[in-house]
């Protein structure tokens, strides 16, 4: 039977990748969709032909981390998003980002990718980015309701 391991799976996915970005970029420079195809399906398939298995892993590995960062970045626009346009006052705003900053370090921190820890990098970003919330959150609720305010007395005029 046809078993898929991680090497023809990373260059499928990689296949598809390399065929996709290039024919949106020569579909720039070409008018006809053939060519652009044509020459998008022979650099996909120089890719996968091309490169050795050591460096599509490490392209996987870092698409993964790139994942983890948008995977968590968006909870927390929404976070911001719902949290500032409320009427919550400043102490529970703050115990709010301290609480999602511990669930976001610690749900990260427990999760591996392929046999390897999360770099140490993400989870002193999360702190970071943490202490910021705490530390300025007054300011960023003012400017805010300030950013609310003048697009209100525009809408209006």
């Amino acid at each position: 039977m046809f078993e898929i391991t991680n090497e023809i799976l990373v260059s499928i996915l990689i296949f598809i990748l390399t065929l996709f970005i290039s024919f949106q970029i020569l579909s720039k420079f070409f008018q006809d969709r053939k060519t652009a195809s044509t020459i998008s399906l022979c650099l996909s398939f120089l890719a996968i032909w091309y490169i050795p298995f050591s460096n599509l892993s490490f392209l996987i590995e870092t698409y993964s981390y790139l994942g983890i960062i948008l995977l968590s970045l968006f909870p927390f626009l929404i976070a911001l998003f719902f949290i500032y346009n409320s009427e919550l006052n400043s102490f529970v705003r703050k115990f709010f980002w301290i609480l999602y900053g511990s669930i976001t370090f610690f749900s990260i921190r427990e999760n591996t990718i392929s046999s390897r820890t999360i770099p140490d990098i993400y989870l002193w970003g999360i702190i970071i980015l943490t202490a910021l919330m705490v530390i300025f959150d007054t300011w960023i609720k003012n400017k805010i309701s300030t950013i609310q305010n003048l697009s209100k007395a525009r809408t209006s005029k």
